[in-house]
């Protein structure tokens, strides 16, 4: 009997934790040498994931948990999930939050620095799918609260980072959001294994502690089914000549065709990739815009830092170049051999050379004619926003429009507009997904 035979044997009483196993196989690569992320606070849902995840036994695991420093007792909560992931012969990362805390909407605060530690440490380490312990009772919370008026979003089982740019690349993998708190906590009980309870989770002045308290003893409802998936092969089948540029090209009938749900969550996704911005824009306009669209109305219309113009059967959506003036989007400056991401749409590696990465708007006359000729492909009201790079030479500073993925002066662009997109609309639905790399 090796040492992991009474967690086996505790489960053959938690019929929903074996479903677990399944789960697992479906998202997950078995047996790949890439490690997940798991993030770990010590509370029993996110140890109860470790656990079984270490059970299932086929992935290395890197353990992250975050400090926020809102407790004395963090940094000992920290140090238990340091010694179980130590323990179970996993690595483990600490992440601190720290800097001055907002002195309203501190939950809210937390979660959104705390999803941006994570993706950037899992970022750092090269892993692409980071798993979170959102149980049922997440997704009957979250309801609830936007019920008492918190914008709150659903726990999704698979889906992007929700922080961006730190998030590019990272997916958020829940597997437990079939299984009730409870439990959870019954399993760790039988097999021995402890958890801290946070006592910021029974404070009535935080709403998700409110609405927990509220449905204490109530029989939970149906789950609602996740959205289908929204068919974007009339997408694809739609040259993107100028994806270079962060721009998307879609066939104006394709979307004016799609239900209205599916049109309002293309177009929500399609402003916010193309502006850079983190934010999805508000519900009522991106309705305004779609129905615009659908009178016949050419545009453009401007939402979430992103332009939107309609040519004869064709929308273009990119970045609306005056927006960058309101918010100032500054130069990036590069030392040789980095990478960095400018405006929230192009990540951009330096070679040799340091580079600075900028508009073009006010420096198209510095643009060799080969460059300018690549400009003016660009519809006049999107061209604006293009990268240009400033690198010097043995005759001093020049512009470089990047415009491809590596240019000959070894400075490396890749868009990221598409990609986000395509994420934003399920496109990928799992690990295998991402191994295929839309």
């Amino acid at each position: 009997m090796d040492d992991l035979d009474p967690w086996r044997k505790a489960l053959q009483s938690f019929a929903e934790l074996r479903d677990i196993f399944k789960s697992f196989e479906r998202y997950l690569i078995p047996d790949s040498a890439k490690p997940l992320g798991v993030a770990v606070s010590g509370g029993g849902d996110s140890v109860a994931l470790l656990c079984l995840l270490h059970l299932w036994g086929k992935r290395p695991l890197e353990v992250f948990c975050v400090d926020h420093g809102l407790n004395p007792q963090s940094a000992g909560w920290c140090a238990q999930v340091e010694a179980l992931a130590h323990h179970l012969g996993h690595g483990f990362s600490k992440l601190d939050w720290i800097g001055d805390k907002p002195a309203t909407g501190i939950q809210a605060a937390a979660r959104q620095a705390r999803h941006g530690l994570l993706a950037e440490a899992a970022r750092g380490k090269g892993i692409e799918v980071l798993c979170l312990g959102h149980n049922r009772d997440d997704i009957r919370e979250a309801h609830l609260m936007r019920d008492m008026g918190s914008s709150v979003g659903t726990p999704e089982m698979w889906a992007p980072s929700p922080v961006w740019p730190q998030g590019r690349g990272v997916f958020i993998y829940r597997p437990l959001l079939n299984v009730p708190r409870q439990r959870l906590r019954d399993w760790l009980t039988t097999i021995g294994v402890g958890w801290v309870d946070d006592p910021a989770n029974d404070n009535p002045k935080f709403l998700r502690s409110r609405a927990r308290t509220e449905l204490t003893g109530r029989e939970p409802a149906a789950l609602n089914l996740p959205d289908a998936l929204i068919n974007i092969s009339e997408f694809l089948s739609v040259p993107q000549t100028l994806g270079w540029s962060g721009i998307l090209t879609m066939e104006a009938d394709y979307l004016l065709n799609l239900p209205q749900a599916a049109a309002h969550k293309v177009m929500a996704a399609a402003m916010v990739s193309a502006g850079g911005g983190a934010r999805l824009p508000r519900s009522d306009s991106v309705a305004a815009i779609v129905s615009g669209l659908k009178r016949g109305e050419a545009g453009p219309f401007v939402l979430s830092g992103a332009r939107l113009i309609w040519c004869e059967n064709t929308i273009l959506i990119g970045r609306e170049p005056g927006d960058m003036t309101r918010r100032a989007v500054t130069p990036l400056t590069l030392a040789p051999d980095t990478a960095d991401m400018w405006d929230g749409r192009f990540e951009v590696r330096a070679g040799t050379r340091p580079v600075t990465v900028m508009a073009v708007q006010g420096h198209k006359g510095a643009l060799s004619e080969v460059d300018l000729a690549q400009y003016l492909q660009v519809p006049a009201g999107l061209r604006g926003a293009l990268p240009v790079v400033k690198m010097g030479s043995e005759t001093g500073n020049r512009l470089v429009l990047l415009s491809e993925p590596d240019n000959s002066d070894g400075v490396t662009l890749r868009s990221w507009v598409a990609l986000r997109f395509l994420y934003a609309l399920g496109q990928v639905a799992n690990e295998y997904d991402l191994l295929r790399r839309l």
